[in-house]
């Protein structure tokens, strides 16, 4: 996982830096995007964007309810035999391999407000998702939905080092950090308009995964208005308004800068002494600026407002001038002519080596994973498909019994519950919903618990699926939300699968 974000109702959303490739176990397909999990059920059906009856946000590996604040250590407790709580995956899109950065727009224009933007790293441009209506657990439609390309705003990856985002409501402007770049651009988030098809069945250059329906809409966007608002930073990641400044964590240093919001002004740079900054942000109530040293896979530090440093006065800065623009388009008659660019596609999402997607209307059910490719996990056995025709648990899938795919003490093997989740079986001395607390012999004789260690970052092992009553594989993220919001992104983990 690269970033994360969380929308206008709970909503979060995950951003992974992957091409689906298993921990390389498998050939990168591609068949990746943003994921999306709820926080709050919602009333209703699932057509019009509720929960089918019966079913709970947080669930436990065999699908049944779970406490999230009984496990909200991310081990469990051992002596209160509590269960590892996992989040419901209620929506996603398959448009953005290697993903480095996301961010809600909180944009008051359209109906659902499930708008984000993306660093798209494989094509090294933006793109603007709009969920609109969520397909719920228990679904696969995705045809409400918009996946809109902008090939004119380049943006430049650097493995493991996301590039966050951040929108600020009052200007209606999206700060990207352009890692790669070295510089902060500046998009005006409300400009642009429709260049071309994106889909191929419409003749564009994208393979469509996600729906094949005409209400799903993937299109080039062009002449959006923007600029390059900073430069010379070494490697920016992190990024936070606050008042009238923007503050971006300058990875390569380990500082914060100073910017004015509008006037692209430096104003200051505190020294944090991260040998990897990622993600930042502000305690809304104190001030305080929160950041993660990546160099340490759970460092969370913040820097006091009352600290003598040029960011602590950040909510003093006074307003500036309005952001401004150049022009991006001239017009002949009633057609565009915007930069060159926005008809340069870059890399096209085309399968590398992939049947799956919502296009392929192949019937599949459990006998997918006793068919003889699977059996011995050969080329023609696709993980994907395992996924979404029941399987959470298989002999060619990463076993989340074992060995930190979600806990790292973790000594069992998995078994699969057809359409519900998965159970373990503990090796000997092990024990725990994932077999990741142990027995030992005191003194005197007798027996006692020992408490696992904590899971990694919890959302290291993202299984994300929508298969009817499976779950998506994200040990407690409840008791991380405040660490989340603030971390915006610990550095990238497994390339797991992800679905739906």
């Amino acid at each position: 996982m690269a970033a994360l974000a969380f929308g206008a109702h709970s909503a979060l959303v995950t951003c992974q830096e992957s091409e689906n490739d298993y921990d390389s176990t498998k050939t990168p397909n591609r068949f990746m995007g943003p994921s999306l999990y709820d926080t709050v059920a919602q009333v209703g059906t699932a057509i019009r964007g509720g929960w089918p009856e019966g079913r709970h946000i947080f669930i436990n590996a065999a699908g049944e309810r779970c406490n999230p604040h009984v496990s909200a250590d991310a081990a469990a407790d051992p002596a209160a035999n509590a269960s590892t709580c996992f989040m419901t995956h209620i929506d996603m899109l398959h448009a953005s391999p290697n993903c480095m950065g996301i961010v809600h727009d909180p944009e008051p224009s359209t109906p659902f407000n499930n708008v984000f933007w993306v660093f798209d790293g494989l094509n090294s441009t933006l793109i603007r998702y709009d969920f609109e209506q969520p397909h719920g657990p228990q679904s696969l439609d995705h045809s409400l939905a918009n996946v809109r390309r902008y090939p004119e705003i380049k943006l430049t990856r650097v493995p493991g080092v996301p590039g966050h985002m951040t929108v600020d409501a009052q200007t209606r402007t999206l700060f990207i950090a352009d890692t790669g770049g070295g510089r902060i651009v500046a998009v005006d988030a409300d400009s642009g308009h429709y260049v071309d098809e994106a889909r191929n069945d419409l003749g564009g250059n994208f393979t469509l995964w996600s729906s094949p329906l005409p209400s799903f809409e993937y299109t080039l966007f062009g002449c959006a208005r923007h600029k390059t608002f900073a430069t010379g930073i070494d490697k920016p990641s992190g990024m936070a308004l606050h008042g009238n400044t923007l503050l971006v964590g300058e990875h390569g240093t380990g500082k914060i800068i100073a910017f004015h919001k509008t006037t692209g002004v430096r104003l200051g740079e505190f020294a944090t002494g991260a040998a990897k900054l990622f993600g930042l942000t502000v305690e809304p109530t104190t001030g305080d600026v929160w950041f993660v040293d990546g160099a340490d896979d759970a460092s969370v530090k913040f820097v006091k407002r009352t600290q003598t440093c040029s960011v602590a006065a950040a909510a003093a800065v006074t307003n500036g001038p309005a952001m401004t623009f150049p022009a991006t388009s001239s017009w002949e008659g009633d057609r565009a002519y915007c930069t060159p660019e926005a008809n340069s596609l870059g890399t096209a999402v085309h399968v590398v080596n992939h049947n799956d997607g919502y296009l392929n209307m192949t019937p599949l059910g459990p006998g997918y994973g006793e068919t003889p490719a699977c059996r011995v996990c050969g080329p023609g056995c696709d993980n994907d498909m395992l996924l979404m025709s029941g399987f959470l648990c298989h002999r060619c899938l990463p076993d989340n019994c074992r060995d930190g795919n979600v806990y790292p003490t973790s000594k069992g093997t998995c078994s699969n519950i057809i359409g519900m989740g998965y159970t373990c079986r503990c090796d000997e001395g092990a024990f725990g919903d994932h077999c990741q607390h142990r027995t030992r012999t005191n003194a005197s004789g007798s027996e006692g618990l020992v408490k696992g260690a904590a899971a990694k970052p919890p959302m290291s092992n993202i299984m994300n699926v929508s298969s009817p009553g499976i779950v998506a594989a994200v040990p407690n993220l409840i008791a991380y939300a405040l660490v989340l919001a603030v971390v915006l992104a610990i550095h990238p983990l497994h390339n797991g699968a992800a679905f739906s």
